[in-house]
């Protein structure tokens, strides 16, 4: 079991105030209804074989990502390699502010992304 704890008070959770409220179940309340709506706006269900989820990723390279033929590269811990036009990251705020200068080593985030990711205390 996880304790809450550890995890209040915290610069971050105080700025959200009394009436924020730590959300466990995933459906209804939940990030899982963001995505599902994602999924049912772009016509996929959750069977699509193009969805891979609780794939650890160790490598993103998007440095052909907006460019006319240009793909976005990640590789996960198993050595899958997956392209394509976009990807939709879901990596946590502390993992970004920790590890984004190796998930990103080929094509680093500008100065103004990681100013804007330091920003928030975890």
């Amino acid at each position: 079991a996880m304790s809450l704890h550890w995890m209040t008070p915290s610069p971050t959770y105080e700025h959200f105030g009394k009436d924020d409220h730590f959300v466990h179940d995933q459906r209804p309340r939940g990030y899982a209804v963001v995505v599902d709506e994602v999924w049912k706006s772009a016509g996929i269900i959750s069977s699509d074989q193009r969805i891979q989820l609780n794939a650890e990723v160790i490598h993103i390279d998007a440095g052909g990502c907006g460019k006319t033929g240009g793909l976005v590269v990640v590789q996960t811990t198993d050595g899958q390699i997956f392209r394509g036009r976009r990807a939709i990251s879901t990596l946590p705020l502390g993992v970004m502010q920790q590890s984004q200068s190796s998930i990103f080593s080929r094509t680093q985030l500008s100065e103004r992304q990681v100013e804007a990711l330091d920003a928030f205390t975890m």
